[in-house]
């Protein structure tokens, strides 16, 4: 169990440092400017990581005991989206200290809804993606004899 614990968090830390190193070299490279699109799956990816991530150090490591299903969703859900917002400040506070207008993260109010929305799609499906697995695997009564 401690080995399974210790390689689920490795593989978390693996993924939220290619991540942040993917998103990094976007930044520098400038790659958004000509593919905004971009923008979309970066967000629902960093929403996925997050809600993948939280699960597992909310209810897997124990901090918290899911009381059902719909709690572990709603926490897990909640936890993407104060990040998603943490996040958005951020590139809000970073552009009014920013010099060079190419570099302008907030390009209007629908950028920052639509990051919210994706953001929060991503930590949703992260989410399905925990909870399909139980009610698939569960037993039905007569497996269960």
């Amino acid at each position: 169990m401690v080995q399974a614990l210790a390689r689920t968090e490795r593989r978390l830390a693996a993924c939220i440092v290619f991540f942040a190193l993917l998103h990094l070299y976007f930044v520098l490279s400038d790659t958004y400017s000509p593919h905004p699109w971009l923008d979309v799956p970066m967000h629902f990816l960093g929403g996925f990581w997050f809600g993948w991530f939280g699960g597992y150090f909310l209810f897997d490591r124990g901090r918290i005991t899911a009381k059902s299903r719909l709690y572990e969703a709603l926490a897990i859900v909640s936890f993407v989206s104060f990040i998603c917002v943490v996040w958005e400040f951020h590139e809000f506070i970073g552009d009014l200290f920013m010099r060079d207008p190419s570099l302008i993260m907030q390009t209007s109010i629908r950028d920052t809804m639509s990051d919210l929305l994706f953001g929060i799609a991503g930590g949703t499906m992260a989410v399905i993606l925990r909870i399909i697995p139980w009610q698939r695997h569960s037993q039905s009564p007569a497996e269960q004899s």
